[in-house]
């Protein structure tokens, strides 16, 4: 379920609803696993509505998935409050030009045939490029980066493309 969320992601922004949110954890498909928890909450924390969510009595509070998950949870929901100053800028400019905080590829690289083909990853703001890992135990994630040079935030790396890369999963990030 956390996987498609990608695609319904971008397909409800292209359409003009902005303000996109999920149900992180999932909703009608039980208690998800503490790998699935922690991994919905990293793609959570850079979705234009940040909330975890589930049915009557299932519990999704960080705690409940082991220390490892609760780490990496809090990690990332510390993260999205650090980002809220960028996220109220994308708000207002979304206000003023309608705009998205999500924005997929295609939006940004419009004359890049490639950008067509990629709904894995998206720009969160204009400076951001996001790619969830959607696959228990994934070691590396095949990703494009778009026209320009990008620095990983975890490990200061330079990406340039247009490119494609087989990024190295590491520190659960």
């Amino acid at each position: 379920s956390m996987a498609r969320q990608r695609l319904f992601m971008l397909s409800s922004i292209n359409l003009g609803s902005a303000w996109w949110g999920m149900d992180i954890g999932g909703f009608h498909s039980g208690t998800p696993s503490a790998e699935n928890y922690y991994r919905w909450i990293q793609f959570g924390a850079f979705v234009p509505v940040f909330r975890v969510h589930g049915e009557f009595n299932q519990e999704r509070e960080p705690w409940n998935y082991g220390a490892l998950a609760e780490q990496i949870a809090t990690k990332y929901i510390r993260m999205r409050y650090e980002l809220i100053p960028y996220i109220n800028n994308a708000a207002w400019e979304n206000h003023l030009n309608g705009t998205p905080l999500v924005k997929p590829f295609v939006m940004v690289y419009p004359d890049d045939p490639l950008s067509r083909q990629y709904y894995d990853g998206f720009f969160f703001g204009n400076d951001i490029i996001v790619y969830p890992v959607v696959v228990e135990s994934a070691l590396q994630k095949q990703i494009y980066i778009p026209e320009g040079t990008w620095i990983d935030y975890f490990n200061g790396k330079k990406y340039y493309g247009p490119a494609n890369y087989n990024y190295l999963l590491s520190n659960h990030d």
